[in-house]
């Protein structure tokens, strides 16, 4: 089994017991994203191939935070780092596991229609088969986001 450290950037206030927390798409965002995970200063979105990292300068919110007067920036600086898993199953089955106790809803705009309820929130979601007998792992462990590439026997790693 591989065994890789990811960017880790803590994200606060989200859970007590968890600092990365994969919030299940129902539509309240594109639908390439299976998964969205808050991370310091930004986002991380699990897609069917890959992951897209999108990080914001949040400079001003922090010196402005308690400043009502201010006036807020015409742009905000920002970056985006797209993963993708080079010749990776297209539509792998996924799973997930350890499940949040809450649940969180998105009303966006005045469409009812967009409104998305009862988002599962996971602490492991799991892609099976990403490659041949290879599944994609990605979860917590010990304040770290981690990822394993789980070979099963026949599986070959060159793949990955």
């Amino acid at each position: 089994m591989l065994c890789c450290t990811i960017l880790s950037f803590v994200s606060k206030g989200q859970d007590e017991e968890h600092i990365f927390l994969f919030k299940q798409n129902k539509g309240q965002w594109n639908s390439k994203v299976n998964f969205k995970a808050d991370i310091l200063d930004g986002a991380m979105f699990l897609e069917n191939t890959g992951i897209t990292y999108h990080f914001v300068d949040k400079s001003f919110i922090r010196k402005n935070h308690a400043n009502k007067n201010a006036i807020a920036p015409e742009s905000v600086h920002g970056h985006v780092i797209k993963v993708n898993f080079n010749k990776a199953n297209k539509n792998p089955k996924i799973y997930t596991s350890r499940k949040a106790s809450h649940y969180e809803n998105y009303f966006i705009g005045n469409d009812s229609t967009q409104w998305a309820s009862n988002i599962g929130i996971f602490n492991e979601v799991t892609y099976s088969e990403m490659y041949p007998l290879i599944d994609f792992k990605i979860y917590e462990h010990e304040s770290n986001m981690k990822y394993d590439f789980i070979v099963k026997p026949g599986g070959n790693t060159k793949n990955i």
